[in-house]
């Protein structure tokens, strides 16, 4: 507005000055003039003052005119006043705006603004002013700048400006356009180096845009390695394994065709590569493909179709290539698989045993059903229970049996020696499992008195209930010209034993035989055991009528010992033990030995007598130490040991007889007794094992079968610190002992027995007893105790007590620390509820 003002006051002078200068001839015109003011307007309007006065009126108008004209166009006056202020691009861009594109190319020059100018130079289709603008513009500008050179006939420079686009690209991350460009510019070479780094950087992905241009890039440019590796980020492992090959990487290209499955392809890749062994292995892929297809077709096969026979061919030629190959690779287990899958299983089971692999050469033989190779090659590593199990699948039942009886499976050899019809052997089988006077009885009914004589020699124990069997052995090895032999087997049917009438026979003729030898003195012990019991006894009177006149004499009684395995006798039959203790009948058999009800003659009292199994003195003298310890215990829960001693020609164990029956047999028979007393049982165990505990005495082996369950409703707690003895071998190490079902981890890892060790199989035991079976009873019971936590007891018996599942599972907690601190924290969290 100011200006506009200042433009309006140029024409208002120049109005006003022409009205002055031109007064005169108006106010004549007008006829309205007076002397005075005609004379001064007169002289003042001479002629030249009125031209000049004119004059000037008329340039202040026009000036004022020209000015308010001027103005209305407000771009280029600010243009102006932007350009006189060096402000040139934004003048550039009014003048552009206004239409003054000359002006505005010159001003956007003069700025440095080449967008700019390009531009104005374009609308004025200066089409190579403007190329060379954008060229200076740089950046994508080169694009246009090149397309615009291009327009102008300058083809060289425009590939230079291609060029400078593609290295601003690279530089500035785009690789994908930076291809693009590459190829354009018909630079393969360059375009697959861009490519390359644009992988290295993990800027290129399948599907991406510029993808199939770095494809194409490579190929033009021959690069075999980029090529390979694009085709692998398609997954296209046949045409990268080829390219690989090309570009002579023999090693990836073998590990594309492996990927394409490929295998005959990999195979002399590998080879190629001098990875023989790799090479080797994936030509056994290939085989087993193979024979998989040959399997799938085998009905094709069979009618000899173009299809199985050509299979069938092929896998023939590549399998006799391969195992000379294989062979000269030391390759044994490759080779192994390759001589099973060809049906060569006798020549696979031969190379394994030779290259000292025995297990896996008999495993190999079960496998394929060869037990003709495996059984004999179990039986040379002393596998002796698996081996008689294979010998029993080949028929060759003799050796079934032999290697049953090595492995201490004598119930199984029993049976396998009794369908053969060995009497002899399955009644050494009996014998062992306790029941020597069967086995006794059963080779005296068959007239085999020698071997009867063998085993009786072999086997510890007193023979109450077959004075006929005996006095037919005594017989029999008196008629053998062995008197003393024959009194010794008399022995074992009357010492220790109580006289009953129909033991009074044996008992006579013993005194009678001692009699004959000259032992006058032993002679009468027997008889007057004998009167004491039925004095009218006629055939006892008959032979006191003789001893009355004769001196004594004394002989060895030795004969039927059990032989030790050092080959010395056994203890003497007249000992101790014998003499105080009066068998009267069998109560039961188990691992350990016999139990039988006895008579503490000495004491007037009856006891339970176990016989032991053992007759090596130094187990015995390990049972003695531990028999010692379980003396001391005192508890009413705990069966007493009286005495342990050499008797009964072996050793024994004397201890309370309790009446009742095991926990083991009753959750059978009785579940709902166990039941409705179940906290009060765990209780008592608890007691009874803390009160041991205290005491310095491990149980190691608890279990239902060895705690009884009283008429009058209390516990017994049998064997402890025995079983656990006897149940291990001589000679292991680890001193594993107890029953896998109850055996806490660090037990059968064969770490030494703690209290937590009894709070564990407490913890089974009263699983056993809640539910009816123990935590775990299927599958590698040994595995499940190391490394499987057991299912939730309610899960089985959903009637427990939670308070009695949560101890239960705190017992069977497999880290030591985490279970109860003691058998006594135990009973007082159980106790809590009652």
């Amino acid at each position: 507005m100011q200006a506009n003002r200042r433009w309006l006051h140029f024409l208002v002078t120049g109005l006003v000055l022409t009205a002055l200068v031109n007064v005169g001839w108006i106010t004549e015109l007008l006829g309205s003039s007076s002397q005075k003011s005609g004379t001064w307007l007169s002289t003042l309007m001479g002629p030249v003052g009125a031209v000049i006065g004119n004059s000037i009126a008329v340039v202040l108008i026009l000036w004022g005119l020209l000015g308010l004209l001027s103005h209305k166009d407000p771009d280029r006056a600010l243009a102006s006043k932007l350009r006189r202020r060096k402000d040139y691009r934004g003048a550039a861009q009014l003048y552009l705006k206004a239409g003054d594109t000359v002006k505005a190319l010159k001003l956007f020059k003069k700025a440095e603004d080449w967008e700019g100018a390009a531009q104005a130079a374009t609308q004025l289709e200066r089409f190579q002013t403007a190329a060379e603008c954008l060229r200076k513009a740089g950046g994508r500008h080169l694009n246009e700048a090149s397309r615009l050179y291009h327009r102008s006939g300058d083809a060289v420079t425009a590939r230079t400006c291609l060029r400078e686009l593609g290295t601003w690209l690279e530089a500035q991350g785009h690789f994908d356009e930076a291809i693009e460009v590459w190829l354009r510019n018909s630079d393969a070479k360059r375009a697959a180096h861009t490519a390359r780094h644009s992988l290295d950087k993990g800027r290129l992905r399948s599907g991406h845009g510029a993808f199939r241009s770095a494809v194409r890039a490579a190929r033009q440019a021959g690069d075999h390695t980029l090529l390979a590796r694009l085709y692998e980020l398609e997954n296209a492992w046949a045409p990268a394994a080829r390219e690989w090959q090309a570009g002579g990487e023999s090693a990836k290209a073998a590990a594309a065709f492996s990927r394409a499955g490929m295998l005959t392809e990999a195979a002399a890749a590998e080879m190629a590569a001098g990875n023989t062994e790799t090479s080797a292995r994936l030509r056994l892929n290939h085989l087993r493909d193979l024979y998989a297809q040959l399997g799938s077709q085998g009905s094709l096969t069979a009618i000899g179709t173009e299809s199985g026979t050509r299979l069938s061919d092929e896998a023939a030629a590549e399998t006799q290539s391969l195992l000379p190959l294989l062979e000269s690779l030391g390759m044994l287990p490759e080779m192994i698989e390759l001589l099973r899958a060809t049906g060569q299983v006798e020549e696979a089971v031969i190379r394994l045993e030779a290259s000292g692999q025995p297990g896996s050469a008999a495993e190999l033989a079960r496998e394929a059903q060869r037990w003709d190779l495996a059984a004999p090659i179990l039986e040379k590593m002393e596998r002796w229970g698996e081996a008689g199990d294979v010998y029993e699948l080949d028929g060759k039942l003799e050796h079934a049996a032999a290697c049953a009886e090595r492995a201490g499976e004598d119930e199984k050899a029993l049976n396998l020696y009794r369908s053969l019809g060995q009497t002899a052997n399955a009644a050494r089988c009996l014998a062992r499992l306790g029941a020597l006077q069967d086995a006794l009885r059963t080779l005296h009914g068959e007239k085999m008195l020698d071997d009867a004589y063998d085993i009786l020699c072999s086997n510890p124990g007193p023979l109450p209930d077959i004075p006929d069997v005996i006095l037919d052995l005594a017989t029999h090895r008196k008629d053998a010209g062995k008197p003393e032999e024959g009194i010794a087997c008399l022995q074992r049917a009357v010492l220790g034993i109580a006289l009953q009438p129909g033991r009074l026979k044996t008992a006579v003729i013993l005194a009678q035989e001692l009699f004959e030898l000259g032992d006058i003195e032993s002679s009468r012990v027997q008889l007057n055991r004998v009167l004491s019991h039925d004095y009218s006894y006629q055939p006892a009177q008959d032979l006191k009528a003789k001893l009355d006149a004769h001196s004594t004499g004394g002989i060895d009684l030795s004969a039927t010992r059990p032989t030790l395995p050092s080959g010395e006798p056994g203890t003497p039959s007249l000992s101790t033990g014998p003499l105080r203790y009066e068998i009267r009948h069998e109560l039961g058999r188990g691992g350990m030995g016999v139990v039988y009800l006895a008579r503490d003659t000495r004491l007037d009292r009856d006891v339970a007598i176990k016989v032991l199994r053992t007759t090596s003195k130094e187990e015995a003298a390990k049972l003695e130490l531990e028999a010692k310890a379980s003396a001391t215990l005192n508890h009413p829960s705990i069966v007493t040991v009286y005495d342990f001693e050499a008797g009964f020609d072996g050793y024994f164990i004397a201890m309370e007889l309790v009446r009742g029956q095991p926990l083991g047999k009753l959750t059978k028979t009785a579940p709902e007794r166990i039941r409705s007393q179940l906290r009060l049982l765990l209780i008592k165990l608890a007691s009874a094992l803390s009160y041991a505990h205290n005491h310095h005495v491990i149980h190691r082996d608890l279990k239902p079968a060895n705690i009884l369950l009283t008429d009058d409703g209390n516990i017994k707690v049998l064997d402890f610190g025995i079983a656990a003895r006897l149940d291990s071998e001589e000679g292991v190490a680890t001193g594993v002992c107890g029953t896998p079902f109850y055996m806490a981890p660090e037990q059968i890892r064969g770490e030494p027995p703690t209290p937590a060790s009894d709070i564990y199989s407490l913890g089974a035991t009263a699983y056993h007893l809640a539910t009816g079976q123990p935590p775990f009873t299927t599958g590698n019971v040994i595995e499940a105790h190391l490394e499987h936590d057991p299912p939730d007891p309610r899960e089985i018996a959903p009637h427990i007590p939670p308070d009695i599942a949560a101890a239960i599972l705190r017992c069977l907690e497999k880290n030591p620390r985490d279970r109860f601190p003691s058998c006594a924290e135990l009973a007082r969290s159980l106790e809590t509820k009652v």
